[in-house]
């Protein structure tokens, strides 16, 4: 039966044409999961690199008015010490210089990335260095100066005054910056809360297209396998996918069609079988002669002319009875020569006498006819 089963198991080649198999579309998904993945990276560092400049350039504008005070009161000290400190203040002109500069040109100054600044700050800009050269103009006349022991009472003013006008500048600037950064900071974050909108459609769709061409038909194979476990043999499963999936479906249905008709054949031999073994029970049952069965020297089946010729119940002859419980000791070698002979398959069937004994130990002669047969895989004699 075995092997009637697997010569009806699918193995057509039309089964196994596929065009695009579970691995190719496992691989798909992740080729998609990985493109919005790099996508998102690509976008975030895009954001996070105009943030981070906008905030550098923030820093080096604030350092304007740092500057624009230092340099004030480095340039009092060096006036009112003759001289003194000229480098200290060469120096922070220098640095005002440099970051101005980064501020028009964009670049790096005092170890920042400075970006250009945006077409409508330009102008403040403008007036910031109009500003500024004024300053640096009159810092340079009062330095060069310094060294003499004149009054410098007009040139401190002047100075402080240009001072207060660059600082009242520079926290213009660094306010107008800081206004762009929250607008740039405000875009951002919507440009993240799109990009969060973005990536949960593209997975929603990948997760409802993977369910819907794998775990949808695995559930259903799943339920149609349950449904035959019951014996349900006329379970079908609509998936018509051609993947891995498809080809198991179409298996799975090419199988309960041949087992159907196996399970239905093999119901039909069980009712011959049960008829036939009603027919010899029949025989056997009303027969006039001892009918029996005997494998491994027990009895598997005696009629009830059997068990009354040897005085025993019928069911006591099967279970505790064997084939030299009832040959007198004298015989008992002829008749177990005679059974191993068919056993042997030296002879089919056979004819012979023999004396007989009864449960009660009487005895009688007995006219043996016996034949071989297979029961259960085993050879038994009959």
């Amino acid at each position: 039966m075995a092997e009637e089963l697997i010569q009806y198991l699918p193995n057509r080649p039309r089964l196994f044409n596929t065009t695009t198999s579970i691995s190719k579309k496992l691989g798909m998904t992740f080729t998609v999961i990985l493109i919005v993945a790099a996508a998102n990276v690509m976008v975030v560092h895009a954001m996070l690199r105009d943030i981070n400049g906008v905030a550098e350039t923030i820093n080096v504008a604030g350092k304007l008015r740092m500057l624009s005070q230092k340099i004030a009161f480095e340039t009092t000290k060096v006036l009112r010490e003759q001289g003194h400190g000229k480098v200290r203040v060469a120096a922070a002109l220098d640095d005002f210089e440099t970051a101005l500069s980064a501020l028009r040109q964009g670049g790096s100054a005092f170890g920042y990335n400075v970006k250009i600044l945006s077409s409508r700050l330009q102008p403040q800009l403008d007036v910031t260095q109009m500003h500024w050269g004024s300053y640096r103009s009159h810092i340079v006349q009062a330095l060069a100066r310094a060294s003499s022991t004149a009054d410098f009472t007009a040139e401190l003013v002047q100075i402080t005054s240009d001072a207060e006008r660059l600082l009242a500048d520079a926290e213009t600037l660094v306010r107008s910056l800081t206004e762009e950064a929250q607008q740039a900071q405000a875009r951002a974050l919507m440009k993240m809360y799109a990009l969060l909108l973005l990536d949960v459609i593209v997975l929603t769709i990948v997760i409802l297209g993977a369910r819907r061409q794998i775990v949808y038909p695995l559930r259903e194979l799943a339920q149609r396998s349950k449904e035959f476990a019951a014996g349900n043999y006329h379970a079908r499963i609509s998936t018509r996918s051609r993947d891995e999936i498809g080809q198991l479906a179409n298996a799975f249905d090419h199988s309960v069609q041949h087992i159907s008709k196996l399970i239905a054949r093999i119901d039909q031999d069980r009712l011959d079988l049960k008829q036939a073994e009603s027919m010899f029970r029949g025989l056997a049952e009303n027969s006039v002669v001892g009918v029996y069965i005997v494998q491994d020297g027990m009895f598997r089946f005696v009629n009830p002319k059997m068990a009354e010729m040897f005085a025993y119940e019928q069911g006591e002859m099967i279970s505790s009875a064997d084939v030299f419980d009832i040959v007198t000791k004298d015989d008992r070698h002829l008749v177990e020569s005679n059974i191993q002979r068919r056993l042997r398959g030296e002879i089919n069937e056979i004819h012979y006498e023999c004396r007989a004994r009864r449960k009660n130990g009487s005895a009688f002669d007995a006219e043996v006819f016996g034949s071989k047969m297979e029961l259960d895989g085993k050879t038994a004699t009959i």
